[in-house]
């Protein structure tokens, strides 16, 4: 199957109009399928892909964005102040976990991009297994670092665990990308 991308546009006031461009299956350049994609690159989130995976792009999208937020907020208390509050050892945990979580995001951002371009379920366990380790490691961390609850401990490593999946899957969905091209 091709994939197609629709696009929704209005005419000065007119009626929306629908246009569906379908891409080729061999490996050219489509002009006017650029120029839209120029002009609206929101057109790519409505790509015609399996069914479910505009909501698990969706919050994708939204968790990398809100967890690079929280990273960046982090690294700067971590970078201005954290050291005299928390003491150096906790602010180095607080940091591992800053670098691991923006790290990450970004990781996760490209997941949830590259779904609205080829969708997949390796990607999409990928894109699970990121988030999951993001929760578990860099809380963890965060959460030895702020208090005293030693059970944050054993968050960790599961998030490790996780992190380390998320790679592995999204290697294998690279890996199936030949034998499903076009």
């Amino acid at each position: 199957m091709r994939p197609r991308i629709v696009t929704t546009m209005k005419a000065r006031g007119r009626n929306e109009v629908q246009l569906c461009f379908m891409t080729s299956p061999a490996v050219r350049t489509d002009f006017a399928l650029i120029r839209m994609i120029c002009q609206n690159p929101a057109c790519l989130i409505a790509a015609d892909a399996a069914p479910g995976y505009g909501k698990i792009m969706r919050w994708m999208l939204v968790f990398a964005s809100l967890s690079g937020f929280f990273a960046i907020a982090l690294g700067a208390w971590t970078a201005h102040g954290a050291a005299m509050l928390l003491g150096p050892e906790k602010a180095g945990w607080v940091r591992t976990g800053v670098e691991y979580q923006a790290t990450h995001s970004l990781a996760l951002l490209a997941v949830g991009i590259m779904m609205s371009v080829r969708p997949g379920r390796f990607l999409g366990w990928s894109g699970t297994a990121f988030a999951i380790g993001i929760v578990l490691f860099s809380g963890g961390l965060y959460g030895l670092a702020l208090t005293d609850f030693n059970a944050f401990a054993y968050a960790t490593p599961l998030g490790g665990v996780a992190l380390i999946s998320g790679w592995l899957l999204l290697a294998i969905y690279a890996l199936a990308l030949d034998r499903h091209a076009p």
